[in-house]
């Protein structure tokens, strides 16, 4: 007799099973290309964001008293929420990628033995 979870177990499973590649060659590659493409500004973005944080919020609204400060920190504020939006999206996908790769692993009779090796490692 088959559980409730059983059945969604199973639904589960068959469901992996006939899914299709989640991205195209082509987009893994333009994907990989704008990472590093953008890896110069990422790291600016980080500092950036880094750097505000080192800051009390009375000298961040002292900073941006002159126009041309205000509009430079409102182009940061640009790049970072670009950057975040960015890695959002990576995150994602390699939670994905890591959930798919445990699925195939659940088809190894030997796959506690291969996750306590890489462990161990």
């Amino acid at each position: 007799m088959n559980t409730s979870t059983e059945t969604d177990f199973d639904t589960l499973w068959l469901t992996f099973q006939e899914s299709p590649a989640q991205l195209a060659r082509d987009q893994m590659e333009n994907m990989e290309q704008r990472a590093q493409d953008t890896e110069h500004s990422r790291g600016v973005a980080r500092r950036l964001a880094l750097a505000t944080l080192t800051r009390s919020g009375q000298e961040i609204i002292d900073s941006i008293k002159e126009r041309s400060i205000a509009v430079a920190m409102a182009d940061t504020v640009r790049v970072i929420d670009d950057n975040v939006s960015d890695l959002q999206t990576l995150i994602e996908l390699m939670q994905s990628a890591s959930l798919r790769i445990t699925m195939a692993l659940c088809t190894r009779e030997d796959m506690q033995e291969i996750l306590d090796e890489v462990k161990a490692a």
